[in-house]
């Protein structure tokens, strides 16, 4: 690609995700999911917004459901749809019938409210099955984002085949949940790292894929990180606010 790609990627999961990982009535996490479609994701739209950049979200089917108004505001703003599970279930837990009918299940809910078919998949927790590749490519998908092996896009190889599926990696170090939660870390060094990695990432000349949780992100001070990671990426030469689906795009231009 002739511009380094910049991804900003969002999870937008609710009290569904929460449900998934934790006790259906605890309702502690299922609150503080429901915060993310509630609030939450209003200001970081808004953001968004403000610094003209258009945005990839990968949407839980359920959530969907609940929340369609906000579904197809999201789709109108120009924000790219992704599939993300029916239920917050990874696919790495289901058969295969299970996770071809809750993969399509979800395109179609999202398609219905928005008129546009998704092209790209995020499982649930980063956790794909073996045959997830497979039933994508058939199911004409373009894009997966759950393999944390490389720095830059590649096509994944089924049967000793190059298929439709660019692969377009994310990473631990960049996502809010496991910077907030699962280290523990302040927003503080969240900023400090995201940083980092940019720099890093920029100079080798490779893609920066960030994923956010509205129920992270949306909060005053985490959002106040994610301003001033944007402007520090802004202030950089020759870079690019791409959806996932503009990197499928560009793979072939």
């Amino acid at each position: 690609m002739k511009k380094f790609p910049v991804l900003i990627t969002l999870d937008l999961d609710g009290a569904v995700g929460m449900q998934s990982i934790h006790p259906k009535n605890h309702m502690f996490w299922s609150s503080m999911g429901d915060y993310g479609p509630r609030v939450g994701i209003y200001r970081v739209l808004e953001l968004l917004k403000k610094e003209k950049i258009l945005a990839t979200v990968c949407v839980v089917g359920k959530l969907a459901e609940q929340y369609p108004k906000l579904i197809k505001q999201i789709s109108d703003d120009g924000h790219e749809l992704a599939v993300h599970g029916y239920e917050h279930k990874p696919y790495v837990d289901m058969d295969l019938k299970e996770e071809k009918e809750d993969i399509i299940k979800t395109r179609e809910i999202i398609e219905k409210i928005t008129g546009k078919k998704p092209v790209g998949n995020r499982t649930p927790l980063w956790n794909p099955s073996k045959r997830t590749i497979r039933i994508l490519d058939g199911l004409g998908f373009k894009w997966n984002s759950d393999f944390l092996n490389e720095d830059i896009p590649y096509y994944h190889e089924v049967d000793g085949r190059t298929t439709s599926i660019l692969e377009i990696p994310p990473s631990a170090a960049l996502n809010d949940w496991a910077q907030l939660i699962q280290f523990r870390l302040p927003p503080s060094d969240m900023k400090k790292v995201w940083i980092s990695e940019f720099d890093g990432l920029y100079k080798e000349k490779k893609c920066f894929v960030l994923t956010l949780h509205c129920f992270d992100i949306g909060r005053n001070s985490r959002l106040k990180v994610l301003k001033e990671l944007i402007r520090h990426i802004k202030r950089h030469k020759n870079i690019a606010f791409m959806r996932c689906c503009d990197v499928v795009d560009g793979m072939h231009s």
